[in-house]
């Protein structure tokens, strides 16, 4: 079932349905057709069609937290971002290969970015709710920046900026997706879990002062840079710890939410079909067991591929023509 111009439409399903929504909205999708955690779906008047308890949970993400920096001269490198990869809790001293990567570190140049940012970023932030959804203040905040960026002082300071984001890249906490309603128009409730596991702040405080001392190099101290960010110098943990509590976000990088496996508490097995149900399978980076230490969009092709792979590996039964296959996005 389907809204369209207001009207409920309903659609056969000869086939399989594949929901490709992301790892936010397709648990969503299917707790309100009946499949999720039975106790959460009989709270809300929705009938179990299947109690599968881990849809919506195990929810992760790359939370971050930037460092920001000024130079006494303009930034001179010309990408955007450049990205590294390393152990936070590494000894320097041990070989690079003997701890796997759990943290990226963004060397990010203000000038060719932070306007694009803001442009995307000021009005979500900005505009609250229903709010967001008028396009004139959308428009009106984005008309704002372009004015700001204009202004010379503002072209001043962006040029000499530069900042180092740091990402936690393997975080051992889990949040969670939940209805809030049986009402499709009502946003789920999401948890996104940061800093729940106490070794997901160990890790981030190490990368922060690795990202510190990578700022205090030469090269970049000849420049003049001086932080700008209370976390960019070092401070006591208490304080450290409430600056990354207030100042991380997401990297929109969220998956595991319908992770694919063996085990009971997968709710998708190995060829990404909903277990329990004939018909219905999942292709987004709702199924990755555990986040990659990278971005999302390759592994989420990845499993696109794969699941292609498995249609086209089904034949139809004799005497009958293939169908359409009809694909919940």
């Amino acid at each position: 079932e389907y809204l369209r111009d207001g009207q409920r439409q309903r659609v056969a399903v000869n086939r399989e349905v594949v929901l490709c929504a992301g790892a936010l909205e397709t648990p969503k999708l299917l707790m309100l057709s009946g499949v999720g955690p039975r106790a959460d779906l009989e709270a809300l008047g929705i009938a179990c069609v299947l109690d599968a308890p881990g849809v919506g949970r195990h929810l992760q993400d790359h939370p971050n937290v930037p460092l920001f920096y000024r130079a006494r001269v303009p930034v001179d490198f010309k990408y955007p971002q450049v990205y590294a990869f390393d152990a936070a809790r590494r000894d320097p001293g041990a070989p690079r290969n003997e701890a796997p990567p759990d943290t990226c570190y963004v060397c990010y140049a203000a000038p060719a970015s932070i306007k694009h940012s803001m442009l995307r970023m000021l009005p979500v932030l900005a505009l609250p709710g229903r709010l967001h959804s008028i396009g004139a203040l959308r428009s009106l905040l984005r008309g704002l920046v372009h004015l700001a960026f204009a202004l010379p002082p503002l072209k001043r300071f962006v040029r000499n900026l530069f900042g180092i984001v740091v990402i936690l890249g393997k975080p051992r906490s889990r949040g969670s997706v939940r209805l809030q309603s049986a009402d499709p128009s009502v946003p789920a409730r999401i948890d996104l879990g940061y800093f729940r596991d106490a070794a997901d702040r160990d890790v981030m405080e190490a990368a922060i002062d690795k990202a510190r001392r990578i700022a205090a190099q030469a090269p970049l101290v000849d420049a003049g840079s001086r932080t700008l960010s209370a976390g960019g110098r070092p401070i006591d943990r208490d304080k450290l710890w409430k600056w990354i509590h207030a100042g991380a976000m997401t990297t929109f990088h969220f998956c595991g939410t319908c992770r694919m496996g063996e085990d009971s508490e997968s709710p998708v097995d190995p060829q990404l079909r909903v277990k329990g149900l004939s018909n219905v399978r999942v292709a987004d980076a709702s199924v990755f067991p555990e986040i990659p230490v990278s971005a999302l969009n390759a592994p989420s092709m990845m499993v696109g591929y794969r699941v292609a792979d498995f249609i086209g590996a089904m034949q139809p039964e004799a005497g009958t023509a293939p169908s359409r296959m009809e694909v919940a996005v």
